[in-house]
């Protein structure tokens, strides 16, 4: 724990700085870009001279391109802090995110066993219910070739048994025992998950 809320001092102070340097990083840049302007103008000393008058009174002398040099190291300097910084505290957000995930995880994945137990029941149901409709079809397939003969409706619609049939295939697999059911297959992916 004492190693999660140093993590979490360290990200905020990684954050201040981080944002220190983005603000020192549009200085150098601003600077930057008036002693460019300096340098294409066409002005003269005494124009540049009363453009550096600071505030006192006094008049300042630059060296144009050493300053340029200058703050082109401090900008590369100031590029990579941020960007080691950037890459510290990634790391930082990143344990953060999965220790904030975990739960989560851990909820969420709660509700596997259960599900198995409730997919469990439904395949115990469809297959009972399997076993009613196979001696139903037997059934009906005898009496098919009187009601040929004889044009009585029967008490009952076939179509309706769509309502089980629906899910046979995803629970029980195919008839035949060739094709595994997706029941079958989400038991597989338990097991390969370690759930089983």
């Amino acid at each position: 724990m004492g190693d999660w809320l140093m993590a979490r001092d360290d990200g905020a102070r990684y954050r201040q700085r981080l944002q220190e340097l983005k603000l020192e990083n549009q200085l150098l840049i601003v600077r930057r870009d008036e002693l460019d302007r300096l340098r294409t103008d066409t002005a003269t000393d005494e124009q540049l001279v009363a453009r550096l008058m600071a505030g006192n009174g006094t008049t300042t002398v630059i060296d144009r391109e050493a300053d340029l040099q200058a703050i082109a190291e401090q900008l590369a300097a100031n590029q990579r802090a941020q960007t080691a910084l950037s890459k510290a505290l990634g790391v930082i957000e990143l344990a953060d995110g999965y220790k904030r995930a975990l739960p989560l995880f851990e909820r969420a994945m709660g509700h596997a066993g259960p599900l198995a137990t409730a997919l469990g029941e439904v395949e115990r149901i469809l297959s009972a219910a399997d076993a009613d409709l196979r001696l139903f079809e037997e059934t009906a397939n005898d009496v098919v070739g009187r009601a040929a003969q004889h044009p009585v409706a029967p008490p009952y619609d076939e179509g309706n048994l769509r309502v089980l049939r629906f899910w046979m295939a995803d629970f029980l697999g195919d008839r035949t025992g060739l094709n595994e059911s997706r029941l079958d297959h989400w038991r597989d992916l338990c097991i390969e998950v370690g759930l089983v």
